[in-house]
Order: structure tokens, then sequence, then C-alpha cells
């Protein structure tokens, strides 16, 4: 083997690996944007396998349950309340409790004010937002145990996939099927003398080496 030869191996053999690990690092940055785990969480966000969507996840119509009843704001409570349940070893009844105490704070909030040290709430609105939590509140309980133990399995098969894939980010650069890194021979046009050598660079084919068939007469 000519020292040509030699030089072009261990040039190839360079680029192979420089590829490798280029491969490795934009597959590292890709695979750890995909919180979605290659779409087998698409509502996943903020690190939950359901991102926290406000009271209207409790039902498909946005208008029987919202996350606003005249002033007072229910939404960071429903959130909260989603995010309680979704976070593994969480207490249901604590999660359940503080939801209703919760609503019921974001009533006094709206419609209460304080005067001399006195809780001063509008009878009438006050009245009829703290209706709304009190049904908002009795809603979650009947079916509680079934939906939390759905939500901890859910958010434990999420941890998992994240935790073994990082996240399924885009599939790196090939080269017309050949992964990225790759390296491979090809004779130079009709010649039968001489072969090519090319790796596969951010999904382009670059030649990297010429060799001469060893005692092939030049064509």
């Amino acid at each position: 083997m000519s020292l040509f030869s030699i030089i072009l191996g261990l040039l190839a053999a360079a680029c192979s690996l420089q590829s490798i690990v280029v491969a490795g690092a934009l597959t590292a940055m890709t695979r750890s944007t995909d919180i979605t785990c290659g779409g087998r969480f698409p509502k996943a966000g903020d690190g939950f396998a359901k991102k926290p969507d406000g009271c209207s996840s409790m039902t498909d119509n946005p208008e029987e349950v919202r996350d606003k009843w005249g002033s007072a704001n229910f939404g960071g409570v429903c959130n909260e309340h989603d995010r309680c349940y979704y976070t593994i070893g969480a207490n249901v009844d604590d999660c359940n409790a503080n939801f209703c105490s919760g609503l019921r704070k974001a009533c006094r909030n709206a419609y209460c004010t304080e005067i001399l040290g006195q809780r001063v709430c509008e009878p009438v609105t006050f009245g009829t937002c703290t209706g709304i939590a009190e049904v908002y509140c009795a809603a979650v309980k009947p079916f509680a145990a079934r939906y939390y133990e759905a939500a901890q399995n859910f958010q434990k098969s999420y941890n998992a996939c994240i935790a073994e894939h990082g996240g399924i980010g885009p599939q790196p650069p090939s080269c017309g099927g050949r992964p990225e890194g790759a390296t491979w021979k090809s004779r130079v046009g009709a010649t039968v003398c001489w072969i090519n050598t090319y790796t596969c660079w951010h999904g382009q084919r670059v030649e990297i080496g010429t060799d001469h068939i060893p005692g092939c007469p030049n064509p």
C-alpha cells in the first residue's frame, strides 16, 4: 500500500469520525426539542404529559365550564388542579381541596373588599360566583379517583419516554438512505481502475479520496 493511500485512508477515517461526532451533537440537540416524544404525547407541555389548559379541559363545551365568570377568573385554579393530578405522588384529596378553596378565593378576590378591617362582598354577584364555584368543586369529586389514576399513569409513561429517548426530534440528515457519517466507495464514472471514497456530511455526499485499484492498468 502506497503512502498516498495510507494518508487518504487516515483522512477518510478522520472525516468519518468527525461526521459521527457532529451527527451525534446534532441529534442530541434535535431530540431534546420534541416534548411530545415523537408525537406520542401531542398535548404535552410545561413538563407534563398534558399541558394545563384551564377549566375548558373539564368539558368539550367551553360555554358550559368557563375560565371566567364575570370578574372572577378560575383559569389559574383549574391549571393548578391539572398540575396536581399530573404530579407523580400527589395526594388526590389535597388536589381537590386546594381546587375548591382556590375557586372560592377567586370569587372573594373578584367581589369582596376590605373596609375598616372587615370583608365586604357584593351580595348578588358574590353569591352567584360562589354558587358556580361550588358546582365546579362538586363536579370533580365523583370521578376524582379515576381521573387522578389515569393522569398519574399517563405522566409516568411520559416521563419514561422522555427519559429513554430524550424527546424524539427530527431525523438527522442522510445521503440517499445512508446515515450521517457513513462512508462508501464508488467507481469514478465509467472508469475501471479508479474508485472514489465518499462520506455523508450534513446530508451531502462529499468526496474524500480517490484510489487506484492495485494491478489494474490505466484505462
